[in-house]
């Protein structure tokens, strides 16, 4: 890692901090892999690298189901969210499928939770956008 940021391999620097984290989780060493997964996130979103930021989310979501947070699964329930930011790419590039986005989670009985960031369809969006007109 030192040796790939040091000639500016931004991207390497990112991929080599989230396989940090997963040598990590196959350790068992679970709360020092999400921490690797996490600077490897802040690290690809600060110098915009999208596939690896896919990744990582990828394998931060991998190691929180490993230590028995399920809440990160897709298809493991329904999961409400009131959106604050986020999912504009997708007017920039009507190609995509998911996006990010930041908000707080709403519960069922409509107790607002903590922000969290997602990936979402970006047919829910439309889905909600439609509902709320």
């Amino acid at each position: 890692m030192i040796a790939q940021a040091s000639v500016g391999d931004r991207y390497g620097e990112g991929e080599a901090i989230n396989d940090l984290g997963v040598a990590l989780r196959h350790l068992g060493r679970l709360q020092e892999a999400e921490w690797q997964h996490r600077a490897a996130l802040s690290a690809s979103a600060s110098f915009g690298e999208r596939a690896v930021e896919a990744t990582v989310l990828n394998d931060l979501a991998l190691t929180l189901h490993a230590g028995g947070d399920f809440s990160t699964c897709y298809g493991h329930g329904p999961l409400t969210i009131r959106v604050t930011r986020g999912g504009a790419a997708r007017r920039s590039y009507p190609g995509l499928e998911w996006v990010r986005v930041a908000g707080v989670e709403v519960s069922a009985d409509g107790r607002v939770g903590p922000e969290r960031q997602v990936l979402v369809r970006v047919a829910a969006l439309r889905r909600a956008e439609n509902r709320a007109r």
